[in-house]
Protein backbone atom coordinates (compact mmCIF):
# COMPACT_ATOMS: atom_id res chain seq x y z
CA UNK A 1 0.00 0.00 0.00
CA UNK A 2 1.34 3.41 -0.99
CA UNK A 3 1.57 6.32 1.50
CA UNK A 4 0.08 9.77 1.01
CA UNK A 5 1.98 11.57 -1.75
CA UNK A 6 1.14 15.08 -2.93
CA UNK A 7 2.43 18.14 -4.71
CA UNK A 8 1.04 21.34 -3.28
CA UNK A 9 1.29 25.10 -3.54
CA UNK A 10 -0.01 27.84 -1.28
CA UNK A 11 0.03 31.62 -1.50
CA UNK A 12 -0.85 33.76 1.49
CA UNK A 13 -0.75 37.32 2.79
CA UNK A 14 -0.97 38.83 6.27
CA UNK A 15 -1.70 42.39 7.35
CA UNK A 16 -0.99 43.47 10.92
CA UNK A 17 -3.15 46.58 10.84
CA UNK A 18 -2.94 47.27 14.60
CA UNK A 19 -1.16 45.85 17.67
CA UNK A 20 -2.33 42.28 18.34
CA UNK A 21 -4.57 42.48 15.25
CA UNK A 22 -4.37 40.60 11.98
CA UNK A 23 -6.07 40.06 8.63
CA UNK A 24 -4.89 37.06 6.64
CA UNK A 25 -5.85 35.25 3.46
CA UNK A 26 -4.47 32.30 1.53
CA UNK A 27 -5.24 30.17 -1.53
CA UNK A 28 -4.05 26.60 -1.93
CA UNK A 29 -3.91 23.76 -4.43
CA UNK A 30 -2.92 20.14 -3.85
CA UNK A 31 -2.38 17.38 -6.39
CA UNK A 32 -2.54 14.17 -4.39
CA UNK A 33 -0.99 11.25 -6.23
CA UNK A 34 -1.95 8.56 -3.72
CA UNK A 35 -3.91 8.41 -0.50
CA UNK A 36 -5.15 5.79 1.95
CA UNK A 37 -8.84 4.93 2.06
CA UNK A 38 -11.11 1.93 2.68
CA UNK A 39 -11.69 -0.48 -0.20
CA UNK A 40 -14.60 -2.95 -0.28
CA UNK A 41 -14.32 -6.03 -2.50
CA UNK A 42 -16.15 -9.33 -2.83
CA UNK A 43 -14.21 -12.33 -1.54
CA UNK A 44 -15.26 -15.97 -1.59
CA UNK A 45 -14.55 -18.05 1.52
CA UNK A 46 -15.71 -21.70 1.58
CA UNK A 47 -17.92 -21.01 -1.46
CA UNK A 48 -19.63 -18.11 0.36
CA UNK A 49 -19.26 -14.56 -0.99
CA UNK A 50 -18.46 -11.80 1.53
CA UNK A 51 -18.05 -8.06 1.17
CA UNK A 52 -14.66 -7.35 2.78
CA UNK A 53 -13.51 -3.82 3.64
CA UNK A 54 -9.80 -3.19 4.16
CA UNK A 55 -7.43 -0.20 3.86
CA UNK A 56 -6.26 0.47 0.33
CA UNK A 57 -5.15 3.22 -2.05
CA UNK A 58 -7.21 5.78 -3.89
CA UNK A 59 -6.21 6.73 -7.43
CA UNK A 60 -5.45 10.40 -6.79
CA UNK A 61 -7.26 13.58 -5.83
CA UNK A 62 -7.30 17.31 -6.41
CA UNK A 63 -7.91 19.80 -3.59
CA UNK A 64 -8.20 23.57 -3.94
CA UNK A 65 -9.68 26.44 -1.98
CA UNK A 66 -9.02 29.48 0.13
CA UNK A 67 -9.07 30.62 3.75
CA UNK A 68 -9.47 34.03 5.36
CA UNK A 69 -9.00 35.08 8.95
CA UNK A 70 -9.43 38.08 11.21
CA UNK A 71 -8.19 38.76 14.73
CA UNK A 72 -8.38 41.96 16.74
CA UNK A 73 -7.72 42.95 20.32
CA UNK A 74 -9.58 46.05 21.48
CA UNK A 75 -7.01 47.18 24.07
CA UNK A 76 -6.53 50.48 22.22
CA UNK A 77 -10.22 50.96 21.41
CA UNK A 78 -12.15 50.39 24.62
CA UNK A 79 -11.78 51.86 28.11
CA UNK A 80 -10.85 49.71 31.11
CA UNK A 81 -11.93 47.14 32.10
CA UNK A 82 -13.27 46.28 28.61
CA UNK A 83 -9.90 46.74 26.91
CA UNK A 84 -9.14 43.06 27.40
CA UNK A 85 -11.80 42.06 24.89
CA UNK A 86 -11.05 40.67 21.46
CA UNK A 87 -12.44 38.60 18.59
CA UNK A 88 -11.04 36.05 16.19
CA UNK A 89 -12.71 34.49 13.15
CA UNK A 90 -11.75 32.24 10.27
CA UNK A 91 -13.48 30.87 7.18
CA UNK A 92 -12.38 28.07 4.88
CA UNK A 93 -13.71 27.01 1.47
CA UNK A 94 -12.45 23.75 -0.05
CA UNK A 95 -13.24 21.91 -3.26
CA UNK A 96 -11.99 18.39 -3.83
CA UNK A 97 -12.37 15.62 -6.36
CA UNK A 98 -11.01 12.17 -5.55
CA UNK A 99 -10.80 8.94 -7.51
CA UNK A 100 -11.59 5.84 -5.48
CA UNK A 101 -10.91 2.34 -6.71
CA UNK A 102 -14.31 0.68 -6.36
CA UNK A 103 -17.03 3.30 -6.11
CA UNK A 104 -20.16 3.33 -8.26
CA UNK A 105 -19.38 4.14 -11.91
CA UNK A 106 -19.89 7.73 -13.06
CA UNK A 107 -20.25 8.98 -9.46
CA UNK A 108 -17.68 11.47 -8.18
CA UNK A 109 -16.80 12.18 -4.57
CA UNK A 110 -14.70 14.69 -2.71
CA UNK A 111 -11.77 13.63 -0.58
CA UNK A 112 -12.77 11.91 2.64
CA UNK A 113 -12.89 14.12 5.72
CA UNK A 114 -13.00 17.47 3.87
CA UNK A 115 -15.93 19.84 4.35
CA UNK A 116 -16.72 22.36 1.64
CA UNK A 117 -17.36 25.11 4.21
CA UNK A 118 -16.02 25.53 7.72
CA UNK A 119 -15.64 28.50 10.03
CA UNK A 120 -14.94 29.50 13.61
CA UNK A 121 -16.08 32.46 15.73
CA UNK A 122 -14.17 33.27 18.91
CA UNK A 123 -14.61 35.95 21.53
CA UNK A 124 -12.02 36.34 24.28
CA UNK A 125 -11.03 38.45 27.28
CA UNK A 126 -7.52 38.60 28.72
CA UNK A 127 -6.66 41.01 31.52
CA UNK A 128 -6.17 41.20 35.30
CA UNK A 129 -5.14 37.55 35.36
CA UNK A 130 -8.44 36.55 33.76
CA UNK A 131 -8.55 34.51 30.57
CA UNK A 132 -11.99 33.81 29.12
CA UNK A 133 -12.85 32.33 25.75
CA UNK A 134 -16.05 31.40 23.90
CA UNK A 135 -15.58 29.55 20.62
CA UNK A 136 -18.10 28.25 18.08
CA UNK A 137 -16.78 25.99 15.33
CA UNK A 138 -18.80 24.71 12.36
CA UNK A 139 -18.14 22.42 9.45
CA UNK A 140 -20.37 21.48 6.54
CA UNK A 141 -21.31 17.87 5.88
CA UNK A 142 -18.53 15.75 4.42
CA UNK A 143 -17.76 12.33 3.00
CA UNK A 144 -16.56 10.11 5.82
CA UNK A 145 -16.02 6.89 3.86
CA UNK A 146 -16.33 6.55 0.08
CA UNK A 147 -16.75 2.78 0.23
CA UNK A 148 -18.22 1.75 3.56
CA UNK A 149 -20.58 -1.05 4.46
CA UNK A 150 -21.67 -2.92 1.31
CA UNK A 151 -19.44 -0.57 -0.69
CA UNK A 152 -21.77 2.41 -0.14
CA UNK A 153 -20.61 5.97 0.67
CA UNK A 154 -21.12 7.27 4.21
CA UNK A 155 -21.47 10.94 5.16
CA UNK A 156 -21.05 12.96 8.35
CA UNK A 157 -23.76 15.62 8.67
CA UNK A 158 -22.99 19.30 9.30
CA UNK A 159 -21.79 19.91 12.85
CA UNK A 160 -21.39 23.01 15.04
CA UNK A 161 -20.03 23.08 18.59
CA UNK A 162 -19.81 25.76 21.29
CA UNK A 163 -16.98 25.62 23.84
CA UNK A 164 -16.26 27.91 26.81
CA UNK A 165 -13.19 28.27 28.99
CA UNK A 166 -12.37 30.48 31.97
CA UNK A 167 -9.26 30.75 34.11
CA UNK A 168 -7.86 33.09 36.76
CA UNK A 169 -4.26 33.42 37.93
CA UNK A 170 -4.08 33.39 41.71
CA UNK A 171 -0.60 34.80 42.13
CA UNK A 172 2.30 33.59 40.02
CA UNK A 173 2.04 29.88 40.86
CA UNK A 174 -1.65 28.98 40.90
CA UNK A 175 -4.39 29.11 38.26
CA UNK A 176 -7.99 28.01 38.77
CA UNK A 177 -9.91 27.05 35.65
CA UNK A 178 -13.22 25.75 34.33
CA UNK A 179 -13.98 24.39 30.85
CA UNK A 180 -17.28 23.57 29.15
CA UNK A 181 -17.12 21.45 26.00
CA UNK A 182 -20.03 21.10 23.55
CA UNK A 183 -22.18 23.48 25.59
CA UNK A 184 -24.90 23.42 22.92
CA UNK A 185 -25.06 19.60 23.17
CA UNK A 186 -24.52 19.17 19.42
CA UNK A 187 -25.41 15.80 17.89
CA UNK A 188 -23.33 13.69 15.51
CA UNK A 189 -25.26 12.16 12.60
CA UNK A 190 -23.72 9.75 10.11
CA UNK A 191 -25.76 8.41 7.20
CA UNK A 192 -25.28 6.14 4.20
CA UNK A 193 -26.05 7.40 0.67
CA UNK A 194 -28.94 9.66 1.79
CA UNK A 195 -30.10 11.27 5.04
CA UNK A 196 -33.01 8.85 5.46
CA UNK A 197 -30.55 5.96 5.86
CA UNK A 198 -29.14 6.55 9.34
CA UNK A 199 -25.93 4.73 10.17
CA UNK A 200 -24.96 6.35 13.49
CA UNK A 201 -26.57 8.95 15.72
CA UNK A 202 -24.66 10.14 18.78
CA UNK A 203 -25.24 12.73 21.46
CA UNK A 204 -22.31 12.94 23.84
CA UNK A 205 -23.80 15.88 25.75
CA UNK A 206 -22.01 18.66 27.59
CA UNK A 207 -18.74 18.09 29.41
CA UNK A 208 -17.70 20.41 32.22
CA UNK A 209 -14.40 20.25 34.09
CA UNK A 210 -12.68 22.43 36.71
CA UNK A 211 -9.42 22.34 38.54
CA UNK A 212 -6.25 24.04 39.71
CA UNK A 213 -2.95 24.30 37.87
CA UNK A 214 0.26 24.67 39.86
CA UNK A 215 3.49 26.12 38.43
CA UNK A 216 6.82 25.64 40.22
Amino acid sequence: MQPFRAKQAELGAEWYFAPNSLLNAAVFYKDIESFVTLVTTAQVVDQVSFQVTVPGNGNGAKVKGFEVGYRQSFDNWLPAPFDGLGVQTSFNYTESDANYTNTVANVSFGLEGLSKYSYSLVGFYEKYGISARAAYTYRDNFLQVASGRNGEPEYFDAYGQLDLSLSYDVGSHFTVFADAINLNSAKEFIYSVSENRTKEYRQTGRRVSAGVRVRF
